[in-house]
């Protein structure tokens, strides 16, 4: 499971993701619960523990299919390792995997009587860009979330 969105860069230079992380870089607390209120998981931190999962993947892996979804990289090619980058008013179609969450749990209740809402409080754009400025959080827009 994955959540897909765009994510537009407003600002004058050309961000790139965190090399590891990608996309997962952006989330730093995710929440599952009920609409009633009911808290399945409260996971502090995503964008720090995620990233250590994803280091178990074949290293080849980040420039293929994780570079294509996510924004990942593994600086093979001798450079210093970055992401993905979202040149200046540039717009990239990426994904988030519901990885690490109560939803990848298989004791995770698949029937509920209230809707399972799932929230991402994500991080200050300096954490999980690399830019050659600081990176105003007003200059990142994620749109078209599915």
């Amino acid at each position: 499971s994955y959540v897909s969105f765009d994510i537009t860069n407003n600002g004058a230079t050309t961000l790139s993701f965190q090399a590891y992380c990608g996309t997962l870089g952006m989330v730093n607390q995710q929440i599952i619960k009920t609409s009633t209120g009911t808290e399945f998981s409260n996971f502090d931190g995503y964008n720090v523990l995620s990233p250590l999962l994803m280091e178990q993947v074949d290293k080849d892996w980040y420039e293929g299919n994780g570079n294509i979804l996510f924004g990942m990289d593994n600086g093979d090619d001798g450079s210093a390792p970055k992401g993905d980058a979202i040149v200046s008013t540039g717009t990239v179609h990426k994904i988030l995997p519901l990885i690490n969450t109560g939803v990848s749990n298989p004791y995770f209740p698949m029937g509920s009587l209230a809707d399972i809402v799932i929230r991402f409080k994500l991080d200050a754009t300096d954490t999980t860009f690399i830019g050659p400025t600081s990176v105003a959080n007003t200059a990142v827009v994620i749109s078209n979330i599915v």
